[in-house]
């Protein structure tokens, strides 16, 4: 995956963290969602050397029509008690003004980096920039620590069955 939503990434790590079978991840592009779902796997198998990996980082897309448009085809109702609901966005829809949006992106960007980086044997030297949102391939990608080999899909299912074989559950 090049990337998705934080919640399904974090499903889907969940359901591989609770496992009681070994998982062996085999990627083209593992790009942020797809590293945070799949950075707790035994294994992670780039398959072959133009396989992309990275893009470790939190951001959003905030459509700049949509603040013009917003009122002409919504109308938003609340509940008396309910003021602070949904404020980062009647803010930006209001003024444009992103900062309560930067907030949460940097509190789930702090998470995501302390995750990724006790989850992965990330390069001690390369880490900063490893967890600064760039995209490598694979080589650069094993180097620094977020793939643990390079393979064909006969070579993961193979480490597969080795974790398979290792683990009687």
């Amino acid at each position: 995956t090049g990337g998705g939503e934080v919640t399904a990434a974090s499903m889907i790590r969940s359901a591989i963290q609770g496992r009681n079978k070994p998982v062996v991840t085999y990627t083209h592009l593992a790009a942020s969602g797809g590293m945070l779902s799949t950075m707790d796997s035994e294994e992670i198998v780039a398959a072959g050397r133009t396989a992309r990996v990275g893009s470790i980082g939190v951001m959003m897309t905030l459509p700049k029509w949509m603040r013009s448009v917003y009122g002409e085809y919504f109308t938003d109702v609340y509940a008396d008690t309910s003021e602070n609901k949904n404020q980062a966005f009647r803010e930006w829809l209001k003024t444009g003004e992103t900062e309560a949006f930067r907030d949460d992106l940097n509190a789930l960007d702090k998470i995501f980096m302390e995750e990724m980086a006790a989850a992965r044997p990330l390069n001690k030297k390369t880490a900063a920039d490893t967890l600064a949102g760039g995209v490598w391939l694979a080589e650069e990608a094993k180097a620094r620590g977020l793939v643990d080999s390079i393979g064909t899909l006969n070579y993961a299912i193979n480490r597969l069955a080795s974790y398979a074989a290792n683990n009687p559950q």
